[in-house]
């Protein structure tokens, strides 16, 4: 595994803050229950540009920069005046 720079984590952190909610598309973990579509909320992105999130499922876990794949959750603003 090649670590990411600073540059790429720093790019992560940008683009997923704390409280992001994210979607699995990709994770070859034998030892997780997360599957592709699984949902989380992130947590912290650690020095190597792991997304740490606690899952719906109920799953704390980290997804590794450049190995797992995932995507941010688009948030809807309702506000029931349409």
């Amino acid at each position: 595994m090649n670590f990411p720079t600073k540059e790429q984590v720093d790019l992560v952190r940008q683009n997923y803050p704390k409280g992001t909610r994210i979607e699995v598309t990709h994770i070859d973990d034998p030892y997780s229950k997360l599957t592709t579509g699984s949902r989380g909320t992130v947590t912290i992105i650690d020095d190597t540009g792991s997304l740490f999130c606690d899952f719906d499922n109920g799953e704390r876990i980290g997804l590794l920069y450049g190995i797992d794949g995932y995507r941010k959750v688009p948030t809807t603003n309702f506000s029931g005046d349409e």
